[in-house]
């Protein structure tokens, strides 16, 4: 009972020394001992804000998967997801007309024809001629006031598949004054 008495009464009296929650600067004090024989505990010392005290977690144990590198062949695409937004659509429409005369054909214009898609899960892929597109915008070099004809197909990264033909008039592929 004494000795506890005692600490209370050594707590009380650093406490009103200073020895509270003011920055320390230096080392703390070596301990020292009461009349009473009681060794006296070095005063607490503030811990910086800086310091995190909070345990960390550890580093996943699995080893990350490697995701897939574009080919030359095969551009690298966007995950698609599951969800659908419904059955896959698309549409032409002639998004540019240039003139692009050769030796061979001085008639020669390029038809830029736009793909334009809905449904599926939007994660779209392009094809003309066999071939994979960049993008929705459709290239076509063609002869000026002839009929321009072919077939395009649109996937969605969803599974579905779309196949259409097109058939473009003269007048709405290049105007007159090209």
């Amino acid at each position: 009972m004494k000795t506890t008495l005692a600490l209370i009464s050594l707590a009380l009296i650093l406490t009103a020394c200073g020895g509270g929650t003011g920055t320390l600067t230096g080392s703390p004090p070596e301990p020292t001992t009461a009349g009473d024989s009681v060794p006296v505990a070095p005063a607490p010392t503030d811990t910086p804000a800086s310091v995190d005290t909070q345990p960390t977690a550890p580093p996943p144990t699995d080893a990350p998967t490697e995701a897939p590198t574009a080919t030359a062949t095969q551009p690298a695409r966007p995950r698609p997801t599951a969800t659908s937004s419904g059955p896959l659509d698309f549409q032409f429409y002639v998004a540019g007309c240039r003139n692009a005369p050769t030796a061979e054909k001085p008639d020669n214009v390029v038809i830029t024809i736009s793909v334009e898609a809905t449904g599926g899960n939007g994660v779209y892929r392009y094809f003309h001629r066999g071939v994979e597109e960049a993008d929705k915008f459709i290239d076509v070099e063609w002869g000026k006031n002839t009929r321009l004809n072919g077939e395009a197909t649109v996937t969605s990264g969803d599974g579905q598949s779309l196949t259409k033909e097109y058939d473009i008039r003269p007048s709405d592929h290049c105007p007159s004054s090209i």
